[in-house]
């Protein structure tokens, strides 16, 4: 007979006990392969991460060359880029110019036109669009920075006269009928209880005022 084969009931047994052993030992090493993959995933995502991070610094960075040389040029870079999150970067820096004129260290910057902002106002309609309240706040700030900004020339325009002379801006009608046409899309947030609820009710009833 043959000693390898396990034989009757007891020997079964025996066999059946064997397996479950081994199926035992089994189970760590497919645990270990499932928290393997779950490492492996999460180091790809923060791969994923770290390679997004280092594209927005380099269009930062392109963008602060640009801003070296002169504000406008930035903005023609914005333009062309024309990337959400590249605008939701630059934002803050610009609202600086708008509201305070000043740069980095306390050095002096060109004023930001009327006719620059004009260019820039398309790239916040995705941003009051996004789904991120960050994009939202960023571009509800600084449209409301333009409106008080240029507070007086806008309601100028509710009277239907025109100024002259060095006190215009040939920009001041398309900025003025562009702000009022964002009217009903800022509307939509005034109702939110958060901060861009508040920011936005600020804006709103700025731009009721233009109508």
């Amino acid at each position: 007979m043959d000693d390898s084969e396990p034989d009757g009931p007891n020997g079964r047994l025996e066999d059946g006990r064997k397996r479950k052993r081994r199926g035992q030992l089994q189970a760590p090493s497919d645990s270990k392969k499932s928290l393997d993959d779950k490492m492996q995933q999460l180091l790809e995502q923060h791969s994923t991460m770290l390679a997004v991070f280092a594209s927005r610094k380099t269009r930062v960075y392109a963008a602060k060359t640009q801003c070296d040389k002169d504000i406008n040029a930035m903005v023609d870079y914005m333009l062309r880029i024309d990337d959400e999150t590249l605008t939701a970067d630059l934002l803050p820096v610009l609202l600086s110019i708008v509201q305070v004129g000043k740069g980095h260290n306390n050095v002096d910057m060109p004023s930001l036109s009327m006719g620059a902002c004009l260019e820039l106002l398309p790239l916040l309609h995705p941003l009051l669009d996004s789904e991120h309240e960050s994009y939202v706040i960023k571009a509800t700030d600084f449209l409301l920075a333009i409106v008080k900004h240029w507070w007086n020339d806008f309601l100028v325009m509710t009277t239907g006269a025109n100024k002259t002379g060095l006190e215009a801006s040939l920009s001041t009608p398309g900025v003025y009928t562009s702000l009022v046409a964002m009217t009903d899309k800022v509307g939509k947030f005034v109702e939110k209880k958060s901060k861009v609820g508040t920011k936005a009710k600020a804006l709103f009833d700025m731009l009721l005022q233009l109508q």
